[in-house]
């Protein structure tokens, strides 16, 4: 009986020493179970989407601190980076809201437009009453009537963006492979497409008002003839 209890006992010991794994093979280390986060590089064109937003915050600044005179010949291409770089801007950062998810994407279509409006139509208006801040009459009715012009012209650009997929491949294609390669790209488009708008519409409505606005053709004077005495001959 004593040698059959000897017996069981050893076999009890082998097979728990067989079922239980030394902790080394049953525990995995830290570095197989958790997946290294590998931060991925940016490609070529995030970095130059993202340089291009970096200079187009720098050039609003600089060109709004440093505006010269309306009389200045370089006005019109101060005012024209200024607004072009600031609407860029606006378009990225609403981009940015939809894609965090504060305003709801069905909301975009609306919203833009509106802003666009409101910013380009201000800014162009303020651009006229600098320009006309030395006239001594000013018609404030054609700077209102001419800062329309760059308005139809940068909704125009923002629906072309989003209607013609066309113009927006070529964005598609320099962020391509990228990590948020549809949005940016698509905020880059629209962004794009959008500000450019402001170029000749800008420049159209400066000359308008610069040759409209002050201009004293349409005004009639009358004024008393003097009667000269006419010598009379015999």
């Amino acid at each position: 009986m004593t040698d059959v209890g000897i017996d069981i006992t050893n076999n009890d010991l082998k097979s728990t020493g067989d079922d239980l794994k030394p902790i080394a093979d049953d525990l995995k280390p830290i570095g197989d179970d958790l997946k290294t986060s590998s931060i991925k590089m940016p490609n070529i064109g995030e970095v130059i989407t993202g340089t291009f937003l970096i200079l187009s915050v720098i050039g609003f600044c600089v060109t709004s601190a440093m505006g010269p005179s309306p009389s200045d010949m370089s006005f019109l291409n101060f005012e024209l980076i200024k607004q072009s770089s600031l609407l860029y801007v606006l378009i990225q950062i609403i981009g940015l809201c939809i894609f965090m998810g504060y305003i709801p994407e069905k909301y975009e279509k609306f919203i833009v437009p509106v802003m666009v409006s409101l910013v380009v139509y201000g800014l162009t208006v303020t651009m006229g009453y600098a320009q006309t801040s030395e006239c001594e009459t000013p018609k404030r009715n054609i700077i209102y009537s001419q800062s329309i012009i760059p308005v139809i012209l940068c909704v125009g650009g923002y629906f072309l963006s989003v209607y013609v997929p066309g113009v927006r491949q070529g964005f598609y294609d320099m962020i391509d492979g990228g990590t948020y390669t549809k949005e940016l790209g698509t905020y880059a488009a629209k962004g794009f497409w959008t500000a450019a708008g402001i170029w000749p519409g800008v420049s159209l409505a400066y000359f308008l008002i610069q040759k409209y606005s002050c201009s004293k053709e349409d005004e009639i004077k009358v004024s008393d003839i003097k009667e000269e005495d006419v010598p009379q001959v015999i």
